[in-house]
């Protein structure tokens, strides 16, 4: 007979078995209060039925959920990439908050959180890689790390890496600064260049992460993140000096997923790099990164991701809806605005893969008078 383990239903991931719910089955729409889950609609049939918590059937033989799901549209994706974004914070904000009074407590809910990140970024991977990417500067502690849990996520899966590779990937990525809860909050926080007995400091993180995270079960995998995701292929990094190959793959990607994220994020002290940017000088770096898996990388999130604001050679400007997989300069756009006359237009959707138009430069949303464009991106790409 499994064990029982509760779980909120948000967590719920097809193939999960449900053994009981915490309300009478007169409130639920299920024949019988023991299923298996079929489909995500399951677990909001249950919300909105009232049920907040259910046990599922704990066994070590249950595989994570697999990587191929039915796909969705990014309209049809981006509610549930929503409130999967709310939830993993929360779990994160918990985990780290923990660690830094020293009471890091981590059980089963974060693989299952990275499973269900798994799922979405396997239906639709834009929805949810745009939801952890556009955040104010005020969120960078918290979803830093859930945007390299994502990124790693969702790299995996484009590497075709293994159910298991593919949570330890998200889980490590999840869990990769938790060693800088062992630096003083002045250091992390601080404005400007660190001195150098600061930067010292500093790079005590990825070995204090490690010693922190293998009492707790990882698996070496996921432990290597933590500990190797400052690392170089030319064998400058830290904190061992590892070169090329002998950093192990699982941190050659963090590396990567780290470094562009922070690039791309607004931060008190400083604006964000345009992605196009970022993704170039990440380039010319020779010697940081793997540069084969940065190539692989840099077709997972787009020259142009989902979300960025960018100017038209006609002088419209228009916000990125999506990808076009096999044409990274031409993505699909909604045009929104008209720099000639200075004002507001009606959004119009256009396939740049199949306009005239094309992409000349980012621009900030503040140009427009914009400071938050996520609204509008949800809105449009729901369309």
């Amino acid at each position: 007979m499994p064990g029982l383990r509760r779980l909120p239903v948000e967590q719920l991931a097809p193939g999960m078995r449900v053994e009981k719910l915490d309300v009478p089955w007169s409130r639920h729409p299920f024949v019988h209060a023991r299923f298996t889950v079929e489909s995500p609609q399951d677990a909001i049939n249950l919300r909105n039925s009232g049920v907040r918590m259910v046990w599922i059937a704990d066994t070590e033989e249950s595989p994570p959920p697999s990587a191929s799901p039915v796909q969705r549209s990014l309209g049809e994706e981006i509610g549930y990439a929503d409130r999967m974004r709310t939830h993993t914070v929360r779990a994160v904000r918990s985990f780290y908050d923990g660690a830094r009074v020293g009471h890091l407590q981590l059980d089963e809910e974060l693989p299952a959180v990275m499973d269900n990140v798994a799922q979405s970024l396997a239906r639709n991977s834009t929805a949810m890689l745009t939801l952890v990417r556009l955040r104010s500067k005020d969120e960078y502690t918290y979803l830093h790390s859930v945007a390299v849990g994502t990124l790693m996520t969702s790299f995996a899966q484009r590497l075709g890496l293994s159910p298991v590779e593919v949570r330890d990937a998200g889980v490590g990525g999840m869990l990769h600064d938790i060693g800088k809860m062992a630096v003083p909050l002045e250091i992390l926080n601080k404005p400007g260049a660190l001195t150098p007995e600061e930067y010292a400091v500093a790079q005590i993180h990825p070995d204090r992460g490690y010693t922190m995270l293998r009492q707790h079960g990882l698996t070496e995998a996921a432990l290597d993140i933590a500990h190797h995701h400052h690392e170089k292929m030319n064998g400058l990094g830290y904190p061992l000096g590892l070169k090329g190959d002998e950093i192990p793959l699982l941190a050659r990607m963090a590396a990567i997923c780290d470094v562009y994220d922070a690039l791309t994020a607004e931060r008190p002290y400083k604006k964000p790099w345009p992605p196009p940017v970022a993704l170039g000088r990440m380039s010319e770096w020779d010697g940081h990164f793997d540069p084969k898996l940065l190539r692989v990388f840099i077709d997972m999130v787009g020259i142009y991701p989902a979300g960025t604001l960018v100017r038209l050679d006609s002088g419209y400007l228009a916000i990125v809806l999506d990808q076009n997989e096999h044409a990274l300069l031409r993505p699909i756009v909604s045009v929104i605005y008209d720099t000639a006359t200075e004002e507001r237009v009606a959004p119009r959707r256009l396939n740049l893969l199949h306009a005239q138009e094309r992409i000349v430069a980012c621009e900030e949303p503040e140009r427009i008078g914009m400071h938050d464009i996520v609204p509008l991106w949800r809105e449009l790409a729901s369309d």
